[in-house]
């Protein structure tokens, strides 16, 4: 049985209860298994990061054109809206406290990561890298490490791996705009 103090906190604990149903949370207090890494599985995840400051305009569109191509080539019956990556492969974004990847369940240590491939990618002047995951042959993780960010330990894994540059997409004529 749930006891709450006063009426005062009582309110309180139903507006932040209607808030997580409707998945509005702030980032910072949504259950996570990893107290820093951001997983984006939804175009709602996009959203907060951004209003919160967690990711640039330029990154929260990148998502957004990727997430866009994905529903149209794996749900098209589905509104972008509905659409959620967590069938088709998520994106991460590393922030600096991060030391592991475990919040995907990939290894606690950088040295035994074994992407599928890794990409350089520079957006309005910012840098990312991005890690390509396969957990199986229906999905790919995909973790956007940006550089200014970036722990030591993975700076020097990164270092001994094969890197690819990756453009920003170009937005087409019929773009969705959902900032």
């Amino acid at each position: 049985m749930l006891t709450i103090g006063n009426k005062g906190s009582l309110q309180i604990y139903i507006i932040l209860l209607k808030y997580w149903l409707a998945g509005f949370l702030p980032v910072s207090l949504q259950n996570r298994r990893n107290d820093t890494m951001h997983i984006i599985k939804t175009m709602a995840d996009i959203r907060r990061l951004k209003l919160a400051g967690s990711i640039t305009q330029a990154l929260a569109e990148q998502f957004a054109r990727k997430m866009h191509r994905l529903q149209e080539e794996l749900a098209p019956e589905l509104d972008l809206e509905d659409f959620n990556l967590e069938m088709h492969g998520v994106f991460g974004v590393v922030e600096t406290t991060d030391q592991d990847l475990s919040a995907i369940g990939l290894p606690p240590s950088f040295a035994l990561l074994m992407p599928e491939w890794v990409s350089r990618l520079e957006l309005a002047g910012e840098v990312y890298y991005v890690l390509y995951f396969m957990p199986d042959n229906d999905m790919v993780d995909q973790i956007y490490v940006p550089e200014p960010n970036m722990p030591e330990n993975l700076r020097l894994w990164l270092a001994e791996q094969s890197i690819e540059p990756e453009s920003g997409e170009e937005e087409p004529a019929d773009a969705v705009h959902p900032f």
